[in-house]
Order: structure tokens, then sequence, then C-alpha cells
């Protein structure tokens, strides 16, 4: 009868979720939090790039139709190209076009018309 423990010994009084050796959380609580921590950092870095970049100003935008005109008419004084926009400083005004990202501001006046003694 050594298997029958009828002196009542802790060890095996204590309950099964007990043992100070098992972790409480184990692992899969603790990823499902690195996760969503992971994917809010992405979203507010994604979100600060909307949040602070600066709008385009859409109210003064012509086309390059219209920048090739002011450019043989010489109406033009400069013309600045940052990027993809193209600004353009009249006599009393400033206007603002938008060029293709794979062509020259040059390449795509020419074909709209515009002499090369006038660019």
């Amino acid at each position: 009868m050594a298997s029958d423990n009828r002196n009542g010994s802790p060890k095996d009084k204590r309950p099964a979720g007990n043992n100070p050796q098992e972790p409480r959380n184990s692992g899969g609580n603790f990823l499902g939090r690195s996760w969503f921590w992971l994917v809010l950092a992405v979203l507010v870095l994604f979100g600060s790039r909307f949040l602070f970049s600066r709008p385009t100003d859409t109210s003064n935008m012509i086309g390059l139709n219209e920048v090739a005109n002011y450019v043989q008419n010489d109406e033009v004084k400069s013309i600045t190209v940052q990027g993809d926009i193209v600004t353009l400083q009249l006599a009393s005004e400033e206007k603002r076009s938008r060029k293709e990202n794979d062509e020259s501001l040059l390449d795509t006046l020419k074909a709209l018309g515009v002499s090369d003694d006038k660019l």
C-alpha cells in the first residue's frame, strides 16, 4: 500500500493550476499584445504622413496646354519645377500645373507646340 497516500502530503492537495514553476501567461497573450502594438505603431506612422503633409493648393492649377500658351505668348517671368509640380511666375500672379513624372517639362512644352526660341 505504498501508493495509498493517507498522510495528506501538501503535494497531493495542491490544485493543478497553482504550480509555481509554470508561467501564468504562457506566451500566447504576450504575442497577441505585441502584434497589437506593432500594428498600432505602423498605423500611426502612416497616419502621421497624411496628417502633417501640406496639401497642394489646387485653386489655381492649370493644364499644361495653358502653360504652353503662356510660354508661347512671352507672359512667363520664371518657371520652377519641384517634383511634378510646375510653378509659373507671371507678371501679376502665380500659376501652378502638374507635369508627368517621367517626362521633362521641356519635352512636353515642345510637344505642345512651343518653339525652341521661346524656351
